[in-house]
């Protein structure tokens, strides 16, 4: 079977089927071909199993679908050469089996094994899997009815007078803070609380003390195993002063003087695990570090000699101390005794929850992603009959991104590859990259592959299949080395990244990725090998810093960060200082080809200001986001008032939305002077007598309209109230207004379809919206067409597995997020570390021992990941990688470079960056052939937009143009009327004016009364129907005129799967419709300029400013013709029985789009229009010239004065 491109040795021996293998696949290396690749060869192999007795893991169901396609377009290639008849007919068969192969994730594994052992599992055959939020409200439900039940019991029971005493230690809302947090990670709480259930105080105690005796005994043998360690302590501890004076030096040495001479007779271990916490005390800092020699002694106490030597010895020993203070500092006291008793305590009410828990998801009925694992887990493992069926089945088993496996995991898969304890000759498969481990926050724990790669080497050794030689395909023997015969692989070939950004990977992670005695957590540096052509680019690597600056504003650097890395996108896409690889071309960037990577969002809001101030396009992709949207939360306090009148802040968030629009001063004038319940305020109608003309109108609509909801909320399904709340208010066009129309229109649809599939009542959602918005939702924003040329914005954890041609990963001085804030802290090893109240410091919170030291050893694991993190980010660029910062004092500082405070940090360290850098605009790197570019100051990237001014075309069209500021009307609260803008230029949009002076009455109706073209109390009206299919075929025609080879069926069927329809009975005619038009479009003169134009522009925004205003719009189509003429195409569906009224009706509209066509192609002759009217398949054409213009600009803009009359003035 040939191969379109050939593999990397590593690659070929990946392929080997006579040994378990462990891959190391760095980042760019071919990672899932090769998997796609040994996944064939496995069964090309082994004609006697099929696609079923091959069990793949993958991380993600994207992956496992990913996998499942590749493997289907290798198998298609594969059928296409001249293959003998055997291999043909076995790898036909394989194809045809593939959809019933074993690709999942292993939370689809395990769903498949618990639901075919129902009875063994204990579970019900159709359980159901619980989302995170549905296992939110169980679990608050099952924690209040469990506490409210004990506190209701006798004052005997036990589980009450453990309840008595944990509420004598905290709050109920703390309590319930605590269980909560023990209840998502039930497996090992439910571990560690049986333990402390069944144990005194005394032992719970006996435990921790064995606990830090085995924390600090690998520092104390590293010190006492250096020799030169404790000769430096005899020989301080005889250092004497010539005076009793008291002074910097005497007042450290003299308390811990014996105990350096102690520790330098060899004691035994117990006795100097007792001194050396001693001497790090003295010997040490508050804050662990080395002490500075300048501070020690006075000279007139010393002699001058001793002094040097001492100030020699104690820095010296500080620097051996100080890696082990924090661990040397952890000992128990009086707090640890009180947090043992309420351990015991807390142990009892904890079980009592998980049993009401276990209760309430229906002893099997509906399980969440953890107990799919748990049940497994307990099935595989306790039942012989079940193992050995499972182990017999799988005859291969391959897990991809093994670094992100977690140990329960492994001990689910590790059954199937050794049922009867060691694994066996040839079964397993492990790829993955510990450098790229970043998921701890999913309980990942990357040394699991080690673990499992240590494993594998004693089983290929015991078995004698590291004896054997790799074989090629022709049977030829492949160079292999000892380590690779056992099983370890390395794939360290990059084919995605350019030369320059590889090498600069490497020199930079070189430096302090590495491993760490005492830390399996942390990996070490495999550096990548370049593979990848560099088609006349080597790529690059730029560094957007910002210089150090005295006593600098939080908010303002970030800020000034922002504005430099939009400035510098800005720069690359309008200018032709960086290319990109297109194919095996070179062209200028697009914003699609930019992605910009945050470790946290935190500051997202700075970047999103950025790029607008720039208009440049972008998109949140993924990871937080969607409920915290505003347009979300405006439509959800809509919901809340309309499930509680009373909730005052939903009221006055849904008041003041543009659902409504009531001002602030209207808020305030409803409940003035002294406040009060806005709901009955809003009734009263004194009080909105009150109010300023439109405010009044406002409130009285407001009213009206929240009275039908009401009536509305418990007659029709949910989806239909939303429904009717986004028409009645005409909601559709303010949130398709603006830059972001496209987002915000999304987001609301997919909060629609959100509604249609949770098929809940009104308060059950209103809950589950409250819950996802108040806790750190993942949830991201409505995905926008694949064809949306815009920078991706997200976080680097969403972009595992990704690649953009242009990388930017900013806010590298943002500081590690190395604590955790839990109320209860769970380490496997030791045990649960909670916070007590402490009598010797005036019962205020203290950590107990066994806290302190789970958050020693977190915050160890999470600096190792942050190093992960830190390089997933960067090996995500393909051609260009920038970084930018904020620099400070501390990053040209002399510390150790595993406390880093951030990534920045690392990166001046690493590279030896200084200020002389800075100022040269450049840094020399060892392994790159050009300099890496500094950027310190946003005037390296000229731009004509200043960094205060407003960004759209809109906004600054009013700079340019200011109209005269309107005076305001006299009013019952002339004191609260809000200031004018002398800027304010009213704004239109082309239908808008093409209305009004089509029939001045209807747009008098629809604008200015703001009711709908169609009865409000009907969703099925003809207007209704044809508007929404008008929707639905101009987005079709914009995807055929980009696709034009697209067929129309499936087409149809794409968009209507992607439509929330208010009355289902439409679905079929509209699919019906949509594939006729799409087709009869395909087949008309219109799909010439499709086929044959390289330049075209669909869906077109424009703003167009005019003497007295601005006017809004989105031409359907913009196309170059072949005589090198830009011409307008727009769309007009449903039935013309007038053609030539419509043409006439519609020519205004193709005016005001000519105009702007000459704004873009000012140089044009003429301005072609074409009006295509689908249902007819005819077509209209106009030719606009520059003359005629002056006269179309003069009438349209006469025609929005009168329009200005027309509209209502506060």
């Amino acid at each position: 079977m040939k191969r379109s491109v050939p593999l990397t040795p590593a690659q070929r021996m990946a392929l080997d089927s006579q040994r378990n293998i462990a891959v190391t696949a760095s980042a760019g290396s071919g990672k899932t071909a090769t998997l796609v690749e040994r996944y064939i060869e496995l069964l090309r192999l082994h004609p006697e199993i099929g696609v079923r007795q091959v069990l793949a893991i993958t991380f993600t169901q994207k992956a496992a679908a990913e996998m499942r396609e590749r493997l289907g377009r290798r198998l298609a290639e594969a059928l296409d050469q001249g293959l003998p008849q055997e291999e043909r007919l076995r790898l036909r068969q394989v194809y045809e089996d593939l959809p019933a192969a074993r690709i999942s994730t292993i939370h689809a594994f395990c769903t498949s094994v618990l639901r075919e052992y129902p009875i063994e599992a204990d579970v019900d055959p159709a359980f159901a899997v619980l989302d995170e939020v549905d296992a939110a409200q169980l679990r608050r439900q099952a924690l209040r009815q469990t506490l409210d039940e004990l506190a209701q019991t006798d004052d005997g029971d036990p589980d009450k007078e453990a309840l008595r005493r944990t509420l004598g230690e905290w709050p109920r809302r703390y309590l319930d803070g605590v269980l909560d947090n023990l209840l998502r990670k039930k497996r090992l709480a439910r571990h560690w609380c049986h333990r402390y259930a069944e144990q005194n105080p005394q032992q719970i105690l006996a435990d921790w003390q064995l606990a830090q005796r085995q924390a600090c005994e690998p520092a104390c043998r590293a010190l006492l195993d250096d020799p030169n360690f404790t000769a430096m302590l005899v020989e301080l501890s005889e250092l004497e002063p010539l005076s009793p004076e008291p002074d910097s030096a005497s007042k450290r040495l003299t308390p811990i003087r014996a105990a350096m001479r102690d520790l330098g007779k060899s004691p035994s271990l117990d006795k100097a695990m007792a001194i050396i916490p001693q001497l790090s005390k003295g010997l040490l800092t508050a804050k662990g570090e080395a002490l500075s020699a300048r501070s020690l002694g006075k000279k007139s106490n010393w002699d001058e000699a001793v002094l040097v030597r001492l100030r020699e010895l104690v820095p010296t020993i500080g620097h051996c101390l100080a890696p082990h203070a924090e661990i040397l500092g952890l000992d128990l006291n009086e707090t640890d005794e009180r947090a043992a008793e309420v351990l015991n305590a807390l142990a009892r009410v904890f079980l009592r929850v998980d049993e009401r828990y276990a209760r309430s998801k229906g002893e099997g009925g509906r399980l969440e992603l953890d107990d799919l694992l748990e049940r497994c887990h307990r099935l595989i493992t306790g039942d012989e009959t079940v193992r050995q069926r499972l182990a017999r089945h799988y005859r291969f088993v391959l897990v991809d991104e093994f670094q992100d496996t977690d140990p329960l995991q492994w001990d689910i898969i590790r059954p199937l590859v050794a049922p009867d304890g060691p694994i066996a000759a040839d079964k397993l498969f492990i790829v993955g990259d510990p450098k790229q481990s970043i998921y701890s926050f999913r309980e990942a724990d990357v040394t699991v592959f080690a673990r499992v790669r240590e494993a594998i080497a004693k089983a290929n050794t015991e078995q004698a299949r590291a004896e054997l030689p790799f074989l090629d395909d022709d049977d030829a023997e492949i160079d292999s080395t000892p380590s690779e015969r056992l099983g370890f692989l390395v794939m360290g070939e990059n084919f995605r990244t350019l030369a320059q950004p590889v090498a600069f990977v490497n020199a930079l992670f070189s430096q302090f990725m590495r491993t760490v005695p005492g830390e399996p957590f942390q990996v070490g540096y495999d550096p990548l090998v370049g593979r990848r052509p560099a088609n006349d680019s080597q790529g690059s690597v730029e560094l957007l810093l910002l210089p150090p600056e005295e006593n600098p504003d939080e908010l303002e650097t970030i800020q000034r960060e922002a504005e430099l890395v939009a400035r510098r996108l800005s720069h690359l896409l309008s200018g032709d200082d960086l290319q990109v690889a297109d194919g095996g071309d070179l062209r200028p960037p697009r914003p699609g080809d930019i992605a910009l990577l945050l470790r946290r969002r935190r500051n997202l809001f700075a970047y999103e200001y950025a790029l607008r101030s720039h208009e440049i396009p972008f998109q949140v992709v993924g990871g937080r986001g969607f409920y915290q949207r505003q347009e979300i939360y405006d439509l959800a306090n809509v919901l809340r008032t309309l499930h509680n009148p009373q909730d005052a802040v939903a009221l006055m968030g849904a008041l003041r939305s543009p659902y409504f629009g009531l001002s602030d001063n209207a808020l305030y004038a409803l409940t003035a002077p002294h406040g009060g319940p806005l709901w009955d305020y809003l009734h009263d109608a004194s009080r909105r007598e009150k109010l300023a003309p439109h405010d009044r109108t406002a409130a009285d609509d407001a009213l009206c309209l929240l009275d039908r909801w009401e009536k509305l909320r418990d007659r029709v399904p949910l989806v239909e109230l939303l429904h009717a709340i986004l028409e009645d208010c005409g909601a559709w066009g303010f949130l398709s207004f603006g830059e972001r129309g496209g987002q915000n229109a999304a987001n609301i649809h997919k909060l629609l379809d959100l509604a249609r599939d949770s098929n809940v009542a009104l308060s059950d959602f209103v809950a589950r919206l409250n819950l996802l918005t108040s806790e750190e939702d993942k949830e991201g924003e409505a995905a926008l067409d694949a064809d949306n040329d815009a920078v991706q914005v997200l976080t680097v954890h969403a972009s595992k597995g990704l690649e953009y041609p242009i990388v930017v990963v900013p806010d590298l001085d943002g500081d590690f997020n190395l604590r955790n804030s839990d109320p209860a802290l769970i380490d496997a090893e030791n045990g649960i570390g909670l916070r007590v109240l402490d009598p010797q410091e005036g019962y205020r919170p203290a950590a107990s021992f066994i806290r302190r030291l789970a958050t020693r050893n977190e915050r160890r694991r999470r600096l190792a990941e942050e190093k992960r993190l830190f390089y997933v980010a960067c090996t995500r660029a393909r051609d260009h990688l920038l970084l930018a910062g904020s620099l400070a004092s501390e990053h040209f500082a002399e510390r150790d470079i595993e406390a880093a405070p951030d990534c920045l940090f690392w990166l001046c360290r690493s590279l030896n960056i200084t200020e002389a850098d800075l100022d040269r605009g450049s840094k020399t790197v060892e392994g790159l052939e050009s300099p890496v570019r500094i950027y310190t100051n946003t005037e390296s990237f000229p731009t004509a937009i200043g960094q205060n001014q407003l960004s759209t075309p809109a906004f600054r069209a009013l700079l340019q143009e200011p109209a005269p500021a309107v005076n305001p009307t006299s009013g019952p609260l002339d004191f609260l009327t809000p200031l004018q803008d002398p800027h304010f230029l009213p704004e239109f949009t082309v239908s808008e004016l093409a209305l009004f002076a089509a029939d001045p009455e209807d747009h008098y109706q629809q604008y200015v009364l703001g009711l709908p073209p169609w009865a409000p109390h009907r969703v099925d009206t003809p207007e209704r129907r044809a508007l929404l299919f008008g929707e639905l075929a101009h987005a079709g025609l914009e995807a055929l005129s980009l696709r034009p080879d697209s067929d129309p069926l499936v087409l149809a069927e794409q968009l209507l799967s992607t439509r929330t329809l208010p009355v289902q009975k439409w679905r079929a005619p509209f699919a019906r419709e949509l594939r006729e038009l799409l087709q009869r479009c395909r087949q008309s003169a219109l799909a010439g300029p499709w086929l044959t134009s390289k330049q075209a522009r669909s869906e077109q925004p424009f703003t167009l400013p005019l003497e007295h205003g601005l006017v809004h719009g989105v031409i359907d189509h913009i196309v170059r013709r072949t005589d090198g003429l830009w011409q307008i195409v727009d769309y007009k569906t449903g039935s013309t029985p007038d053609k030539a009224a419509a043409v006439k009706r519609h020519r205004l509209q193709l005016e005001i789009y000519g105009l702007y066509l000459a704004k873009l192609f000012p140089d044009q002759a003429i301005y072609p229009a074409v009006l295509y009217f689908t249902d007819l398949d005819d077509m209209h054409s106009f030719n606009f010239t520059p003359t005629e213009q002056v006269v179309t600009r003069e009438r349209v803009d006469d025609l929005v004065a009168q329009l200005i009359l027309t509209k209502p003035h506060p």
